[in-house]
């Protein structure tokens, strides 16, 4: 099944672990992350599920003209739950110093699978829509939500890291974002290897 991201949402009560099987309907999009889940960790734990779930509409977010295909949601659920991009938003928006270094650190170790490149334009992306919502005065998830035409389970982590950012400071990034990938793509010169860029991006960011 294909889910339009722009038209429609997801509404379920949570059920308990043991029942998950029948809580899913055979076939569908969801049926397919429960199934690569329990594959994956030997169990239906539903607030790992809900973690890889918001992984997928974290990443549709930032494709409003993509569908979720089962593709998509094998690519996603097998990303790295701890060393990823989006782990990497979650914890620079709350300005979580420490896991912020760790996950480049470790991400860094394999740049083949996590292209600097790549790193720089989701942060970009997330920092731009920081910004907007700063200068529109968004504040709630639901407000969020419907500025971002995202879900409201993503707009949380907006709200979170709107709390830690002032106006000036999403500025700063932005620009320090823009500078790295200056330096990444060779456009300006630098000593420092893409390591080194990155992770004195992280740390800008961070302070």
């Amino acid at each position: 099944h294909r889910v339009n991201m722009r038209t429609r949402a997801l509404s379920f009560d949570t059920p308990y672990s043991t029942s998950v099987g029948g809580w899913v309907r055979p076939g569908d999009w969801v049926d397919l992350v429960v199934t690569l889940h329990d594959k994956k960790e030997g169990g239906t734990n539903l607030a790992l599920i809900e973690s890889e779930l918001e992984k997928i509409f974290l990443y549709m977010a930032n494709e409003p003209n993509k569908f979720i295909t089962p593709a998509i949601v094998f690519e996603m659920i097998n990303v790295d739950k701890d060393f990823n991009v989006f782990e990497l938003m979650n914890s620079v928006g709350v300005r979580d110093h420490g896991k912020s270094h760790w996950i480049i650190t470790h991400m860094m170790r394999n740049a083949k699978d996590n292209p600097p490149v790549l790193i720089v334009h989701q942060l970009f992306q997330f920092y731009s829509k920081l910004l907007r919502l700063q200068s529109r005065r968004l504040s709630k998830p639901a407000e969020v939500a419907v500025e971002l035409k995202i879900h409201e389970f993503i707009a949380r982590q907006y709200v979170d890291a709107l709390r830690n950012y002032n106006y000036r400071e999403l500025n700063r990034n932005l620009t320090y974002i823009l500078e790295a990938d200056l330096f990444l793509k060779g456009v300006q010169g630098t000593h420092m290897s893409d390591e080194h860029v990155m992770k004195t991006l992280v740390y800008k960011l961070l302070n």
